[in-house]
């Protein structure tokens, strides 16, 4: 019998799940645990920007990154877990799509 871990298990799929807004235990750990630590750890993220910014990090994140984002997100932001976010912000397609949602109007509440 083929034992899988169960924070491969739900993450199965998870790349494609913020975009299409699909349930997803794991998916919704690491995007919380990517919250969290935008929210506590990055000074400089405005906080009408977590949400998008969120959304591009773990839109380009790989499914390692993601089980292993969703593992952090119980012990809240982790040195690990920042670190995994700060190499996923590094990488040019991430890049790109935060600096072009920062640009973008936001909404008055």
């Amino acid at each position: 019998m083929i034992r899988i871990t169960l924070a491969a298990a739900l993450v199965l799929g998870g790349c494609s799940a913020y975009q299409q807004g699909g349930p997803n235990l794991g998916f919704d750990a690491a995007r919380s645990a990517v919250l969290k630590a935008l929210a506590s750890e990055y000074d400089n993220v405005p906080k009408e920007r977590l949400e998008p910014y969120t959304a591009c990090i773990i839109n380009n994140a790989s499914r390692l990154e993601l089980t292993g984002l969703s593992a952090g997100s119980v012990a809240g932001p982790t040195p690990q877990v920042v670190e995994t976010i700060d190499n996923i912000i590094a990488r040019a397609p991430t890049a790109r799509c935060i600096s072009a949602v920062a640009i973008q109007p936001t909404v008055a509440e």
